[in-house]
């Protein structure tokens, strides 16, 4: 993780933590900066455990019902085999909103869930974690 750990700060001594302040803040910063983070977190994860655990970034997700799709920045996937994996965590960053990122971020976690329970044949999705970030403040769903 240390490894990791040092990426993710050099990323951030070079480009600076990105915060409205600077007139160059884009979506594109937050994402990002969400991108080393998770990927420290999700390489870490793998490692330690030897799950197949996957980050996916710009990932659509179909609702069951086919009428409603979503484009989520990043969403970390357990992959169960080679055909099946499980959602089990949904991020959503925004430059300045964090209430639009929690409400689009709810939206996927549903969808998510919903596809979870049909791949395990149930109504039990198992746990599902979302996250919203600004890049400055974050939330977590569950």
């Amino acid at each position: 993780m240390l490894a990791n750990a040092n990426y993710s700060l050099k990323k951030v001594e070079l480009d600076g933590y990105p915060t409205e302040a600077d007139e160059d803040f884009s979506e594109g910063d937050v994402k990002d900066l969400v991108y080393c983070i998770l990927a420290s977190i999700v390489s870490d994860i793998w490692r330690k455990t030897g799950r197949n655990v996957r980050l996916i970034r710009e990932e659509e997700i179909i609702s069951t019902d086919n009428e409603m799709g979503n484009r989520e920045e990043f969403i970390v996937a357990d992959r169960i085999s080679v055909t099946e994996e499980r959602v089990v965590l949904v991020m959503e960053g925004k430059k300045a909103s964090i209430g639009e990122a929690r409400k689009q971020c709810l939206l996927a976690m549903r969808d998510c869930w919903d596809n979870n329970a049909i791949k395990e044949g149930n109504s039990d999705a198992g746990v599902l974690y979302g996250f919203v970030t600004t890049g400055k403040d974050w939330a977590m769903i569950r």
